[in-house]
């Protein structure tokens, strides 16, 4: 049996960036056995302050910095070595690529580093957000750990609740407020209105997220929570999103939302992003991407049907960094 090779996962635990750096890891573990372990940190105050760019220019030692900035995590640095560290944020540059000078591990960091991109093996990080080097891999979107295994999976748990909801049954993703996006009151009354309308023809899967404001939730739940076509989840008890998707014909996702589009459209089903008041470039370049790979469409006021293949970045991204010889 081939031996496996160990990777460490360096996030700062954050949802989207420990996701991205999971779903990287488990992409290679599906093209060669792994053994995947995370290593959460956190930064000391001062250590948080220092910018990635500049910390990169300190003396690196094996119990000095950059392992003496973390608050936590520190201990889980030591020997046996992996043959491979992924890092996710800004946070986690510094400790993957000292790793890499270090102890000769492959090192390979997801999003902008906010420092020389040299200082890694690869660096892996969504094609809006424009950044070049020579060893710099583009996406479409954010890397995800979605997988067709994945959502049979939490299907399973879901059936009889989902299952009873009339078909054609549309999932609705919803996100929130962000420093790259607006989601204003008028936006919310916008996309209940448009569920109203939809709720007529579609039995309808909402979920919101941590950013949805306390308002909308509140009033999504006063608009269609009576409603025996409609099933919201707004955070209490499990979370059926994964199965949202497996039980739906169609997706609408607020288009604020990088991840949940990206995760959308890892499913090949129509994917309908709905308009908010102001999205930032980078925003609007993900999903001029992701409309170009004919992943998605604006939504306009109906639900359409159309075919592509499914995105998998994840696993594409492992694939190149196999052959490149990366990793």
């Amino acid at each position: 049996m081939k031996e496996k090779t160990a990777i460490w996962v360096v996030t700062d635990g954050r949802a989207g960036n420990r996701a991205q750096a999971m779903g990287l890891s488990e992409a290679i573990g599906r093209a060669r056995p792994v053994d995947i372990r995370e290593t959460p940190i956190a930064l000391k105050g001062w250590a948080a302050m220092v910018p990635p760019g500049l910390s990169q220019h300190f003396p690196t030692r094996a119990h000095g910095w950059p392992f003496s900035g973390l608050a936590e995590g520190a201990e889980q640095f030591q020997w046996p070595w992996p043959g491979i560290a992924i890092g996710a944020g800004r946070r986690s540059g510094p400790v993957v690529a000292a790793l890499g000078r270090l102890h000769q591990i492959a090192t390979v960091q997801l999003l902008n580093p906010q420092m020389a991109t040299g200082a890694f093996d690869a660096v892996v990080v969504p094609g809006h957000d424009d950044l070049a080097g020579a060893n710099v891999m583009s996406t479409i979107g954010a890397l995800n750990r979605m997988t067709p295994q994945v959502i049979r999976t939490a299907a399973e748990a879901w059936r009889d609740r989902l299952t009873t909801l009339p078909e054609p049954r549309l999932a609705v993703l919803i996100g929130g407020l962000s420093k790259s996006a607006t989601f204003s009151e008028a936006d919310g009354h916008n996309l209940i209105r448009a569920l109203q309308a939809l709720s007529r023809d579609f039995g309808l899967m909402v979920t919101t997220s941590r950013r949805t404001p306390a308002s909308l939730v509140q009033a999504l739940n006063h608009a269609l929570n009576d409603k025996t076509n409609t099933m919201i989840w707004t955070g209490a008890g499990d979370n059926p999103y994964p199965a949202l998707l497996a039980y739906a014909h169609a997706v609408l996702v607020t288009e604020d939302s990088v991840n949940m589009a990206s995760e959308a459209a890892s499913t090949g089903l129509p994917v309908h992003t709905f308009p908010l008041s102001r999205t930032d470039q980078k925003i609007s370049r993900f999903h001029e991407s992701l409309a170009a790979r004919g992943a998605s469409r604006r939504f306009r006021g109906q639900i359409d049907y159309w075919h592509y293949e499914p995105l998998a970045e994840a696993d594409r991204i492992a694939a190149d960094l196999i052959r490149r010889a990366v990793i």
